[in-house]
């Protein structure tokens, strides 16, 4: 069934879209007046013979960088445009299901495809039982997370692919990617991360694939590996209850999507089966354990291996031992792994850092430039008050979370809904969950941010229907901190 029209989405989608690109075009506008103001003045006088003032200068750096960011825009919503295609009107098996929207399942999606950012649009969507396929174009933009403030254009790719939601399953995380030839001198950097099969080589061969080895192991059994073998290279995304499927870089239309999406279902129903099978058997039946994943990080060898250990010792604290941690009584001793996932943001402090800096250079050059001795006063003024803004922020909110790690009280909540955002922090999407909980006798709804990982985590909790210690400031309830979402296991 082809999807439907919904226009106030779409309008809400647009003008969000819009108030981006006008903060980017901001973004690249304000340093280019600056620099305009600086050196506009000289550079007119000795190439043009013009005489311009300062704000002059400034006018024209605004308008050259704020129109490079929108030829920029203007490329990027082209390469994003498609063409209609026709859909049968039956592609996939089961009836029709209104219960997800296509906002929830672009949210799971997200969180399944951390590194790039990509957007699915729905041609149709069906149940059978306590499965939902959800059948379209996954759009993968590389360039908005990973290169997000590059002028480097990468392309942007687009595929056909099934998403798949089954409450019923507890699915391992894992990522399934064709191998690529020319990068593998990389994977001899860090070695063990991959999850091999000794007994079909061919497998190993074919796909990269990456997740618990453990568990996933026992997830890809022979007749999985034998349809994998036999079909085009497949993508394949995995997270409990999720999972995305799709051939890279190929779009079906037609018959040809129908047969995608007839293979596709086939494979959906083969991981369904084996996943049914191990969590009856109690292979599955629970989360990953904190030695599972500590032992499988210990045997990474590799030049770069002992880079990531060390980080990931620095970060590692089971959910347990968050959960003793909050019932301390307070003040609380905080353990290192939660006090180094607090610390104060790197990028804002370097930015906070370099503008001081810069605001010190501007205001040296008012004795030696005294004609221009306002308006750089008045650059000099701004660098100082952004890079005061600067540090203010990655200053503010490490130390409330620390204070509330420290001497928060510690009650009970229910996390209610995650949902994306548009905000990219670190080359990664950052998410926004919604919770609840009780405190003084009232009930108190709050939001937070949540990176990928965690997001992913705060999702567990809600499909497992799972409730969550929260550290509150006991005279500001709106200052809280989820703790049980720093935790790796």
């Amino acid at each position: 069934m082809p999807s439907q029209s919904k226009p106030k989405k779409n309008q809400q989608k647009d003008t969000d879209q819009l108030r981006y690109q006008l903060l980017f075009i901001g973004i690249i506008g304000l340093p280019s007046g600056i620099a305009g103001a600086i050196i506009g003045p000289e550079i007119f006088q000795q190439f043009l013979g013009i005489d311009i003032v300062w704000w002059q200068g400034f006018l024209v750096g605004f308008l050259g960088g704020g129109m490079s960011a929108g030829l920029t825009i203007a490329r990027s919503n082209l390469s994003q445009r498609k063409h209609s295609t026709s859909t049968p009107e039956k592609t996939l098996p089961g009836i029709v299901d209104s219960s997800l929207d296509e906002k929830s399942i672009q949210d799971q999606i997200c969180m399944l495809l951390r590194h790039v950012e990509p957007r699915f649009e729905i041609t149709e969507k069906r149940a059978t039982g306590t499965t939902t396929l959800a059948l379209g174009q996954l759009v993968l933009d590389v360039k908005t997370t990973a290169q997000s403030m590059q002028k480097r254009n990468l392309p942007t790719y687009f595929q056909t692919a099934i998403n798949l939601e089954n409450r019923e399953l507890n699915l391992p995380n894992f990522a399934l990617r064709p191998r690529r030839k020319g990068f593998q001198v990389f994977d001899k950097l860090i070695t063990g991360g991959e999850v091999e099969f000794e007994d079909r080589p061919e497998f190993s061969k074919k796909y990269a694939l990456v997740g618990l080895d453990t568990r996933v192991q026992k997830l890809f059994s022979d007749e999985i590996k034998d349809f994998l073998l036999r079909q085009p290279v497949w993508e394949i995304h995995a997270y409990e209850k999720r999972m995305i499927l799709f051939v890279p870089k190929r779009e079906y239309l037609g018959d040809d999507e129908k047969k995608f999406a007839q293979s596709a279902t086939k494979l959906t129903r083969l991981f369904e089966n084996r996943c049914g099978e191990l969590q009856a058997n109690g292979a599955l039946s629970g989360a990953s354990r904190g030695d599972e994943i500590v032992a499988q990080v210990e045997a990474l060898k590799g030049p770069l291996a002992s880079f990531y250990q060390a980080k990931f010792r620095r970060t590692y604290i089971t959910r347990d031992s968050v959960r003793g941690f909050v019932r301390q009584a307070t003040p609380r001793a905080v353990p290192k792994p939660l006090l180094f996932q607090t610390r104060p943001d790197s990028l804002l402090l370097f930015a906070g850092v370099f503008l001081g800096v810069g605001s010190i250079i501007v205001a040296t050059l008012t004795r030696h430039e005294p004609d221009y001795f306002l308006p750089l006063v008045a650059i000099s003024v701004g660098l100082i008050l952004l890079s005061a803004l600067a540090l203010f922020f990655a200053l503010r909110t490490p130390r409330r979370k620390r204070w509330l790690l420290k001497n928060g009280t510690a009650v009970s909540g229910v996390i209610t809904k995650v949902e994306s955002t548009g905000f990219i922090n670190a080359n990664e999407r950052m998410y926004r969950c919604y919770f609840n909980f009780q405190a003084a006798g009232k009930k108190v709804s709050s939001k937070c941010w949540l990176d990928g990982q965690a997001a992913q985590r705060a999702q567990s909790m809600i499909d497992n229907k799972e409730s969550t210690a929260i550290l509150v400031h006991p005279a500001h309830p709106q200052r809280c901190l989820l703790p049980e979402l720093m935790a790796m296991a």
